[in-house]
Formats: structure tokens, sequence, C-alpha cells
């Protein structure tokens, strides 16, 4: 009787150790929060990586234009009289010694710095970053509230060097964003990486749109803090972030492009005289870090 006895008692245990739930209320009993997680909440986790920008900076033309060049070159043209050999004349009656041999060509240059855009499926502007003056106040303030001011650069210098003494060339760090690449480390730049701020904690207010140049003033209709009701609002269609956070977001959205301008400390990359965008892709890397 006695192992009867504990055999229902463990049975009661263990039945109820699954029925009963406890939950948050407030003063009248209201429910506020259930406690009981689904499976998935409870033991699915998701994972990331950090990513970085790659552009490659190989030289190339300038842009699609020819430019004229003009080279003087032997005359390979000889004529015999009384068995002497001479050049052919010119005009004067002189001997012709040398052709200008006119000849086009593209213009190349070796792209130290560029500018990097992210565009939404709309084509709207939601992100701006530059090896370029990027602590320049004109710069800052051309895209004041999408700006990126505190990414990390580094550049692939591919020369020689005494500091590394390698003929493969050495990797550095671009800090002084009051100059460029170009001007600080000089050319024969092969290759620029720049780490977008992911882990910052700055807050901002930043545009949404609800198609191409129109902000979404429906869903977001005030700007300002927390949610977006401050008395700080200035206008409508903006959302209150935390820039580490937006920056990871817009990078991993599908429908976004990364997008870059490479250029020189004095000329960009241009098509018909207009800047030519480079769609880029992210390098992943590092370990995965759980998504909070």
């Amino acid at each position: 009787m006695k192992k009867l006895f504990l055999l229902f008692t463990f049975y009661f245990l263990f039945l109820n150790s699954y029925a009963v739930e406890t939950a948050m209320v407030d003063g009248d009993g209201t429910l506020l929060v259930p406690t009981k997680k689904s499976f998935f909440e409870k033991n699915v986790r998701a994972f990331q990586q950090d990513f970085r920008i790659f552009v490659d900076t190989t030289a190339s033309a300038q842009d699609n234009s020819l430019a004229v060049g003009n080279q003087v070159v032997p005359n390979p043209i000889y004529y015999k009289e009384n068995n002497v050999v001479h050049h052919t004349l010119e005009a004067n009656g002189e001997e012709l010694i040398g052709l200008n041999n006119i000849y086009r060509y593209y213009q190349i240059s070796w792209w130290t710095d560029c500018e990097v855009k992210v565009i939404d499926k709309w084509g709207n502007l939601i992100y701006f970053t530059s090896t370029i003056a990027l602590r320049n106040m004109q710069v800052q303030q051309l895209h004041s509230a999408l700006c990126d001011s505190t990414p990390k650069i580094f550049a692939w210098v591919a020369v020689y060097s005494n500091e590394n003494r390698g003929c493969w060339g050495k990797r550095v760090e671009h800090t002084d964003f009051n100059a460029s690449i170009g001007s600080k480390i000089g050319s024969a730049i092969t290759a620029i990486w720049i780490y977008p701020s992911l882990d910052s904690t700055d807050e901002r207010a930043v545009p949404v749109y609800a198609c191409s140049r129109v902000l979404d003033t429906t869903n977001y209709p005030q700007k300002g803090n927390g949610f977006n009701a401050s008395e700080d609002n200035l206008r409508a269609g903006y959302r209150w972030v935390v820039w580490g956070d937006y920056v990871r977001e817009i990078f991993k959205n599908p429908d976004n492009t990364i997008l870059v301008w490479r250029q020189t400390i004095s000329a960009g990359e241009t098509y018909n005289g207009n800047k030519l965008w480079r769609p880029v892709r992210l390098e992943y890397y590092g370990e995965f870090k759980e998504v909070k």
C-alpha cells in the first residue's frame, strides 16, 4: 500500500510539472507577460558574424573618353639613288628623319580613396562614409543623419618598403580622417577595407522612406527620442535608432545596395562626365556572435 501511495504521488507531481504555469499579473490580476516560452524561443538561437566592405582599387581607366597622344618615331621609309640610301624627303627637300604618330588612349588612374553609399530598394540614400576628409565639416553636413564618422579603415600598399622588408607590400590603417589615404600614403593602393561602426552606441534620428524620395510619415509621424514623440520633434518620417544596430540592419538587408566611388587626390572615376558608382560585396569574418 505504501509503495502504491508513493507511485501515485510521483505520478501526480510529474503531471503537474507540465500542467502548472505561472504568469506575471498587475494589481487587479490582469495578465501581463506569459512566462511560458515556445520550444523555438527556448532552444533556437541566431548567430551572426561581423563584416567589412572590400574595395578593389586596381588601376583602371579614369573615364570612357579617349585622350590624344603624339609620338615621334623614326621614319622607316627609304629610297635609293645612285646606290645611296636616303630617307624620304620633307616638303622643303630635307630628309624626313622622324614621323609624327598620333594615337588615342584611355587615361589610367591608380585609385587611392573612395566614398561609400548604401541605397535602399527605391534608390534613397541610407548610409554614407568616405576615406577622404571624413571629419571635414562640409563632408559631415552633406549627409549628417546618415554619415558614419567612426569606421575603421585599412589599405593595402602594394610596394616594397624597408619597414616590412618584403616585395609584397603591407597593410596600413588610415587614421587621419582630416586627410585622405592618397595624401598620407601615396599611390600603389590596391585594396581598401572599411569596417562600419557596428558596435556604435550613439543614438540619432534617421529617415524612413515609403518610396522614392518620400518619407514614411504614416508609420513614423514624428521625429524624436524613444518612441518618436519627444518635445524635440523636428519633422515627420524619421525614427530614433542606435547607430550600430541601424548599420548592421541596413547592410544585412538584401534589398539595399552598397556602392563605391573610387578616387585619387585629384580625380574620380567617371562615365560621360558622371560619377561611376560600383556595387561592392561585404566580407564576413571572425567568430559567430549570438544575436541578443
